[in-house]
């Protein structure tokens, strides 16, 4: 088994040694070559394990004591003690000789392995399938404003967005993907809205929109279609509605008003960004 202990580096003998090699076809893997004899290479060893735990997500790393493992080492071709090899799909793909400092061993594993945001963009893909609706949310904000593929990104977030009945914010992220990334994903999530939108046009809704139009100030009207909104998730115009009403009056239906207003707040949880959103406009 690879890295059975708790160290960073996994030491490579003649029992792990085949196995190990072959786990870079999955993951990348940096060997590196020292000898307890060679202070330099002991220094870039403890360098290279320091600088590494940065990277355990997405690099396995080995050793080779040269001195007591001399015929795996020879299989090498190994010119000078320090020396690392990153290996990819089996296969050595860049090497360095001689001790190496932070900034090279960085510029290393940039060019080589995948990205944090990469890494957490497969994570995001793989807690939708699984339905961690919530919790590929959190992880999206913690995604970079650099990161290269924003609209696969925003259509991730639009379906988290519609699995949680958050059809209006679903909606807005559609309005933010660009012309290129305009998939069949994204048509089939347009399809889920405007089928959505379609059903939750009531006739009791568009009879309160119609009298709203008629007497915008109608607080009594703008409650019930509040509630009403809340009824079909369109969250955003229902708080809205709500928060007029509790502006004009705080104790409306002696406290009701703003009863229901909590209630909508709660029933979106403490991620949500509608729900954030008008937190701080109550609290202000």
């Amino acid at each position: 088994m690879i890295n059975q202990d708790n160290t960073i580096s996994t030491e490579i003998n003649q029992e792990n040694f085949q196995e190990i090699i072959e786990s870079s076809q999955k993951k990348p893997l940096l060997i590196i070559f020292w000898a307890p004899s060679i202070p330099e290479s002991i220094e870039n060893k403890n360098l290279i394990e320091n600088i590494a735990i940065n990277y355990q997500e997405s690099l396995t790393i080995a050793d080779i004591n040269c001195e007591s493992q001399q015929i795996i080492a020879s299989q090498f071709g190994i010119r000078s003690i320090p020396t690392i090899a990153l290996f990819k799909n089996g296969q050595p793909v860049e090497g360095l000789e001689g001790l190496q400092t932070k900034e090279s061993l960085i510029q290393l594993f940039d060019n080589h392995l995948p990205s944090q945001d990469d890494i957490l963009f497969e994570q995001i893909k793989n807690e939708i399938n699984n339905s961690k609706y919530s919790e590929a949310l959190r992880n999206i904000k913690k995604m970079s404003e650099n990161f290269s593929q924003k609209g696969a990104l925003k259509l991730l977030e639009a379906e988290c967005q519609i699995e949680l009945n958050n059809y209006e914010q679903a909606e807005q992220l559609l309005e933010q993907v660009p012309l290129q990334d305009q998939t069949s994903k994204y048509n089939e999530l347009s399809s889920k809205i405007e089928l959505h939108n379609n059903a939750s046009e009531t006739p009791e809704i568009k009879t309160l929109e119609e009298k709203l139009k008629l007497n915008n100030s109608d607080y009594k009207v703008m409650y019930q279609l509040s509630i009403a909104y809340n009824e079909v998730h369109k969250f955003e115009k229902s708080l809205s509605l709500m928060f007029e009403v509790l502006s004009h009056d705080i104790n409306y239906l002696e406290g009701g008003a703003k009863k229901s207003f909590l209630n909508i707040l709660s029933s979106l949880g403490q991620d949500n960004d509608i729900a954030k959103e008008y937190r701080k406009k109550y609290i202000h």
